[in-house]
């Protein structure tokens, strides 16, 4: 099988791929990393103090901006937020912790199989020095830089994506 995970879905794939590499012939790993960069937790602080609908409103607000590169199609932004908005905030919290707590290095350096990284010029939240890095543990991977994106880019760009 090949594996395919966008952003966290990317660790998934990543981890599923080093223990059962006898099952997984090849990755696409979309705006993914082995480990996220610490954080001074600022932001989370200052969203914590604040009241529950307005801490809602503000997440959003940043996660939009984040999430998705200037000038991104108007419906891949919608769809994007619209999503977000029907997550349940415990959900959120969740998903960010563990994106805090993977680090991948190990796995990733294991690898044996082709692996297709992609990655949006303009994303924020996994940049692509962060792509770069993870090409660089995976000896079989191919990077692509899709330029003017952001990390949402099956949303962005999907036709790029299938392209690619």
């Amino acid at each position: 099988m090949i594996a395919a995970g966008h952003s966290l879905g990317g660790a998934v794939a990543t981890a599923l791929a080093a223990r059962r590499p006898e099952a997984v012939k090849g990755l696409v790993l979309l705006s993914s990393c082995e480990k996220i960069p610490p954080s001074d937790g600022t932001a989370e602080r200052l969203l914590a103090a604040l009241p529950g609908p307005l801490r809602r409103m503000v997440f959003l607000s940043m996660a939009k901006k984040v999430l998705f590169a200037p000038g991104a199609p108007a419906d891949a932004v919608n769809l994007g937020m619209e999503d977000l908005r029907s997550c349940r905030p415990e959900t959120m919290l969740k998903d960010m912790r563990a994106a805090k707590a993977m680090d991948l290095a190990e796995p990733a350096e294991r690898l044996d199989v082709p692996t297709l990284i992609l990655c949006g010029s303009r994303d924020k939240l996994t940049p692509p020095a962060l792509s770069e890095r993870l090409s660089g543990l995976i000896a079989r991977s191919r990077l692509r830089i899709i330029e003017g994106a952001g990390h949402m880019l099956p949303l962005e760009c999907p036709d790029r994506v299938n392209q690619e």
